[in-house]
């Protein structure tokens, strides 16, 4: 996937995009991503996200806004989903005053849109004016600009060359809850991370450069990777988790916590405050990180942080941790296998086919694109 300066290029081809912050990129974002995809290969045109950075709430909203993905985090997805393109708009004061049509020009002109999707509640423009009739009226209008091959008879389009507006309806769970960003947050400041990986349709996850610690885990048996990562991001509560961590393409099964260490930590002068870490330990893994960029995936909540006593005391809970954690893995992985064995062979005789449906996860099979 390219990624590009949005601001003030001129797209050759023209492209099938869709618009929108793509804070969480769950499964209503995904959607979109599939039209999207779905009507690159009907008319034989690229495909595109258009997107802003920084996130206009850390413009408008609270100061200390911190968005859950950063702009390197959903185009590792967004790659993964097969996207050609991601096109950023840098986001300022002036560029969000601008009225919805100058939005528009940009659009249609600029980035040569010859198709849009939309969800049914996007908004663009100064004050949020812009609405999905405003961009099918502009698309009408600036229409002349796009000439492109291929079918010309999808949706409502009417005439020849006309740049297409598809809006796509709310997305809403299994259980009819509808799916949002502002609920993903919430889930994710609440520790209910199996239920955020629900509504987004994959594991909270962080992206950062190995750096060097004070290698206390080192001398306690438990050598762990820091992760240096964008100070503008969402991190869960400081705690204890299960995760999954990938190096290039292996992954690690790992622990780990995020917060201050507060039984090695060193005392903090007046006024002062701990830094927060986030450090893992790579269940079966021995090596050197440094400078390295991993994925860390979030599964689970497993305690909050705590100080211990002495170091000794800190070395039972962490041995103790790990234990639960391949415990938990290994009966898991038992009963996927074994349930995976018995559909398998309930269709076709065979169980040929389950160490292809055990692969880590993959963006890939998100689940508009192709089913888990």
């Amino acid at each position: 996937m390219i990624r590009l300066n949005a601001s003030g290029i001129k797209m050759d081809t023209p492209c099938v995009l869709t618009v929108g912050k793509f804070e969480s990129v769950h499964l209503g974002h995904q959607k979109l991503f599939s039209e999207v995809l779905r009507l690159s290969k009907e008319l034989n045109l690229p495909s595109g996200a258009v997107t802003f950075d920084p996130h206009p709430n850390m413009l408008f909203g609270s100061p200390d806004y911190r968005p859950l993905f950063t702009a390197a985090e959903r185009a590792y997805i967004m790659e993964g989903l097969g996207l050609d393109y991601m096109l950023v708009f840098p986001f300022d004061a002036a560029f969000a005053a601008q009225s919805p049509e100058e939005f528009c020009a940009k659009l249609f002109n600029n980035l040569n849109a010859a198709a849009v999707v939309v969800g049914e509640g996007f908004r663009f423009g100064k004050n949020g004016a812009g609405t999905p009739e405003i961009l099918r009226r502009e698309a009408a209008r600036h229409s002349a600009a796009h000439k492109h091959t291929g079918t010309n008879d999808i949706h409502d389009a009417s005439r020849q060359n006309m740049a297409r507006v598809l809006v796509i309806p709310h997305q809403s769970t299994d259980g009819g809850e509808k799916v949002s960003t502002s609920d993903i947050r919430k889930l994710i400041t609440n520790r209910e991370l199996e239920k955020a990986a629900e509504v987004m349709g994959f594991p909270f996850f962080i992206m950062g450069t190995v750096t060097h610690g004070k290698q206390i885990g080192r001398t306690m048996g438990f050598p762990t990777v820091n992760l240096l990562t964008a100070r503008d991001k969402l991190l869960p509560p400081d705690g204890v988790y299960a995760t999954r961590t990938f190096l290039g393409d292996k992954s690690f099964r790992s622990i780990t916590n995020i917060g201050v260490r507060p039984t090695v930590q060193q005392t903090t002068l007046p006024g002062e405050t701990a830094s927060r870490t986030v450090e893992s330990f790579l269940i079966g893994f021995n090596g050197d990180l440094y400078n390295t960029s991993l994925r860390t995936e979030f599964l689970r909540f497993i305690r909050p942080e705590k100080k211990f006593a002495n170091i000794d005391e800190l070395r039972a809970q962490i041995t103790k941790d790990i234990e639960s954690l391949c415990k938990r893995a290994r009966r898991m992985t038992k009963n996927r296998m074994k349930n995976v064995k018995n559909n398998t062979t309930k269709k076709n005789g065979t169980n040929t086919d389950i160490m292809s449906l055990l692969v880590p996860f993959s963006f890939s099979r998100m689940k508009y694109l192709i089913p888990f």
